[in-house]
């Protein structure tokens, strides 16, 4: 099973695009080196551009999580997250799953880019530091 990850680097070695270590949120073929700026990979397939939170990759047990400012008021510091029936924080693919998730229960497509779709790898390694 491919899930999301994250590469510290920011982006993609010739060795790991050699070795097919990252995949296409889209069609989870490999992800190989882009050039354009700002990047962090490129499908040919697909013929398209990725930002680092959007790729897959093998090994981690993460995704992405909805959140959004604590009672809808940024200055609270805080962000609540989208739960599952046992209370727990739920994980997505990709923030396009989250998305067509959110608007099938109802939130509109205006109101789900609004949401912070956050790294679940990545948030979890923050909130291990902070312990």
């Amino acid at each position: 099973m491919m899930v999301r990850g994250i590469y510290k680097g920011g982006f993609i070695s010739r060795q790991d695009a050699a070795e097919g270590k990252y995949y296409c949120p889209k069609c989870k073929r490999p992800l190989y080196i882009t050039k354009t700026p700002g990047y962090f990979g490129q499908c040919f397939h697909c013929d398209e551009d990725f930002y680092m939170i959007e790729a897959l990759s093998e090994g981690n047990e993460c995704g992405v999580m909805v959140g959004r400012p604590l009672n809808g008021i940024t200055v609270n510091g805080g962000i609540e997250y989208l739960l599952n029936s046992e209370n727990k924080r739920m994980i997505f693919d990709s923030p396009e799953d989250a998305k067509n998730y959110l608007i099938q229960n109802g939130v509109s497509k205006v109101a789900a880019e609004l949401f912070y779709y956050i790294d679940a790898a990545m948030q979890t390694e923050i909130e291990n530091t902070d312990q």
